[in-house]
């Protein structure tokens, strides 16, 4: 029939892609703070929105990266995933996350810095410690819980 179903694939000089990379990381910092409302509203499913540890993010890299080679030398570059995509959806994440305001992470820093600034006075030291370290705990918690959970009900790209 003469009809194939690809992504376009549109050659640009680095000036235009600089703009570009920017509305794209723009358009995935919207994508991340809408998710959970998408998710409460059931427009994605849970398992689509799960979170990844390192077993997970590698186990998405290297599909992704397979995928790209079977593009090539399939020469359908159009096919391709693009494992940079990954790795700057991947960074985007991970710069949101360490902003959220949990204990142990730079928003939970970021939290305290504003309670000096409003109240004018710091927090003493032995509570935000204390704070700190179970926000640490719970944090190592979830990250054994998700890295059992990427070894036992691995990620599979569509």
């Amino acid at each position: 029939m003469g009809i194939v179903m690809t992504n376009p694939v549109k050659a640009i000089s680095w000036f235009q892609a600089v703009p570009y990379a920017g509305q794209v990381t723009i358009q995935q910092v919207k994508q991340l703070i809408l998710l959970p409302s998408q998710l409460i509203r059931g427009q994605i499913q849970p398992s689509q929105a799960r979170i990844l540890g390192p077993v997970g993010i590698y186990d998405v890299y290297s599909q992704a990266q397979q995928l790209d080679q079977q593009a090539l030398s399939n020469a359908q570059p159009s096919n391709a995933v693009n494992v940079l995509w990954i790795w700057g959806i991947i960074s985007v994440a991970i710069g949101l996350t360490n902003l959220l305001p949990i204990p142990a992470l730079d928003g939970g820093r970021i939290l305290f810095v504003l309670a000096e600034i409003v109240f004018r006075k710091r927090v003493p030291p032995e509570y935000e410690n204390l704070i700190h370290l179970v926000g640490f705990a719970a944090l190592i918690l979830l990250m054994v819980y998700v890295t059992v959970q990427d070894v036992l009900n691995p990620v599979v790209l569509p």
